[in-house]
């Protein structure tokens, strides 16, 4: 039981029973895939939970050392940077773990009315954008774009956009988060005016703790919890380039 090694068939059952053995031995291939996808993520949580947490000990240290109240002051700031830094992470892991459903049981759907719920979001960041000089803003009708989703995982989907384009954007940017109704169906979408995403590196951003870039301070985390929410509601994760030069990544929820 421990390798989950394969039974050999010709060896070890009548033919008859051939069928049944292959059917086992596929089950223990995706038993094994599953378990080595959880220990990579384990281990790469682990990492990424110990970097900050390292950090922050440096600088709690550093304190204790200085009898300068103003290097003490720069110390202790150094920790509070960390502690966001790791609240962002755990946020991000709780979120992940919920967006996940490892039993394939159908997510209870609602009607949600896409446009109410993607002008929340940006109101919700409109404070953050205002304070890091980003003119942030909405395109899209006000209401009636209506579809069937969850609303706390699509609003989270919107959000990981926003905080991934303020995160990587330009400083001083444009980020806009889009809707549009049309005959395909729905699509919402964030642009930003940054350095985008790269087409190699396109396939890869939604891994987990994956990062194609080593600006900004996010956990590699965001579009990989977009990735799995868009696959909850038989949705597409679109990655392109924006019209005003950045990244524009968003969701294809199809005409049903």
């Amino acid at each position: 039981p421990d390798p989950l090694a394969p039974l050999e068939p010709a060896q070890e059952a009548p033919r008859e029973l051939w069928p049944a053995v292959e059917a086992y031995n596929a089950l223990l291939q995706r038993l094994d895939a599953m378990q080595a996808a959880q220990r990579r993520f384990v281990s790469n949580a682990a990492h990424q939970l110990r970097t900050p947490l390292a950090a922050m000990q440096v600088e709690l240290e550093s304190s204790f050392r200085q009898h300068d109240p103003q290097a003490q002051q720069l110390a202790l700031s150094g920790t509070l940077a960390g502690l966001a830094r790791l609240q962002h992470l755990v946020n991000q892991l709780l979120m992940l773990s919920r967006s996940e459903d490892p039993q394939g049981s159908a997510l209870p759907l609602q009607p949600v009315d896409l446009a109410v719920l993607a002008r929340g979001v940006v109101e919700r960041y409109a404070d953050r954008a205002l304070a890091a000089g980003v003119d942030l803003g909405y395109d899209g009708p006000d209401e009636g774009v209506s579809i069937a989703g969850d609303p706390q995982l699509l609003r989270e989907a919107l959000g990981n956009l926003l905080d991934n384009a303020l995160r990587y954007g330009s400083v001083r940017g444009v980020i806009t988060l889009g809707l549009q109704k049309d005959a395909e169906g729905v699509q919402v979408w964030v642009d930003d005016d940054g350095a985008g995403i790269a087409e190699a590196e396109r396939g890869r951003v939604t891994e987990r703790f994956y990062r194609a870039s080593s600006e900004g301070d996010g956990c590699g985390l965001g579009l990989a919890i977009v990735a799995e929410i868009a696959q909850r509601h038989d949705a597409a994760l679109v990655i392109d380039t924006a019209p005003i030069g950045g990244a524009r990544v968003g969701l294809h929820f199809r005409s049903r």
